[in-house]
């Protein structure tokens, strides 16, 4: 069950939901504890990212490029990323490597020649293209990183649906590279018409200890949208 809420909150196409029959066990996952909590982090994390990856879903549309990379397609002269089938990256900088053994407190990871950061603790860790061992892992936390070179949007705290998500305001979690450079970028619509009125779309780039903002507004009307 907490591989399952893992890859649920990585995964754009799996839910939290326990599908379950009258003559069943009873395994909603408030009925243990640490399951309970397991959710609640794996919730936590995906509602935060909500915007980040409803631009990756935009992302795609525009040009086809996968929500979900396999570590090669980020790192595609790296021979030893070739292999690896249970770490993925979640739209353009979220490196997810979740624990599948049963049990396990600790995983080893592989990590390209990047700098990474932890998505809880935004502590640093220097990828030097072979495997890290993590320890002492919580049963109830998943190992997400931020690579290096990143401007990740964000809410500043989960909510209960994504109407109350709307009204939570954004931080910018800035996320250097070596060389103390980053960016990212950000796509807001609606959230419910298939046409839009209006869409924006902002660019963000860090460098020199400051980061800039270049915002795109793009008026529409009936699928024929403008720059405004």
């Amino acid at each position: 069950m907490f591989v399952h809420l893992s890859l649920s909150a990585s995964r754009p196409e799996l839910s939290f939901l326990q599908h379950n029959q009258d003559n069943a066990i009873s395994q909603e996952f408030y009925l243990w504890s640490s399951v309970e909590q397991a959710a609640k982090n794996a919730i936590d994390i995906r509602y935060r990212l909500m915007d980040y990856i409803y631009t990756a879903f935009h992302q795609a549309h525009i040009d086809g490029t996968p929500i979900l990379h396999p570590v090669w397609f980020k790192y595609p002269k790296d021979a030893n990323t070739f292999a690896i089938e249970h770490q993925f990256f979640y739209g353009d900088s979220i490196l997810v490597s979740p624990v599948t053994d049963e049990g396990a407190t600790s995983i080893s990871i592989y990590l390209p020649r990047d700098v990474f950061y932890d998505f809880t603790t935004l502590a640093p860790l220097q990828g030097t293209g072979s495997s890290v061992t993590l320890t002492d892992v919580d049963l109830t936390k998943i190992p997400v990183h931020i690579k290096g070179g990143t401007v990740l949007p964000l809410r500043v705290s989960s909510a209960m649906t994504t109407t109350l998500l709307q009204q939570t305001d954004f931080e910018f979690v800035v996320a250097p590279d070596g060389r103390g450079a980053a960016s990212g970028s950000l796509y807001i619509d609606d959230g419910e018409n298939l046409v839009q009125r209006g869409t924006t779309e902002v660019g963000m780039v860090f460098r020199g200890g400051t980061i800039d903002g270049v915002w795109a507004v793009w008026i529409c009307n009936w699928g024929e949208c403008g720059e405004g």
